[in-house]
């Protein structure tokens, strides 16, 4: 099937832009969750925007067709004394801010933009 391929082709291209520690792993759907393990801000935005840039500028090649395919992210910081639950709340919130601007864009949820861009 098409759909599985296409999976499996984005899952190989996310995982080429992880380090070791890093791990990635399909949520359910077209939803994946990625961990960037002691990742500063600077190397979120920059990892995930590759992630995107690099899929956004190459085709996959099913059945002689050319599918183009592109990522929207939802980033949110977790750390000590924050649950995961909470992280995951967040970024799925910041995922339907990138889906509603348009979508193949990065957009990081803050805790201080709760307020303002829901």
């Amino acid at each position: 099937m098409i759909g599985d391929s296409v999976l499996k082709s984005v899952t190989a291209i996310l995982k080429s832009e992880l380090q070791e520690s890093d791990v990635i792993g399909r949520l359910g759907g077209e939803e994946f969750l990625i961990r960037l393990h002691q990742c500063d801000r600077a190397r979120a935005q920059a990892t995930v925007e590759k992630m995107r840039a690099h899929l956004e500028g190459q085709p996959l090649i099913f059945a002689g067709r050319r599918i183009y395919v592109t990522l929207s992210f939802g980033v949110a910081a977790s750390g000590p004394g924050c649950a995961m639950e909470d992280a995951l709340t967040r970024a799925d919130e910041a995922l339907y801010r990138a889906k509603a601007r348009g979508r193949n864009c990065v957009v990081f949820h803050d805790r201080e933009d709760v307020s303002n861009n829901m």
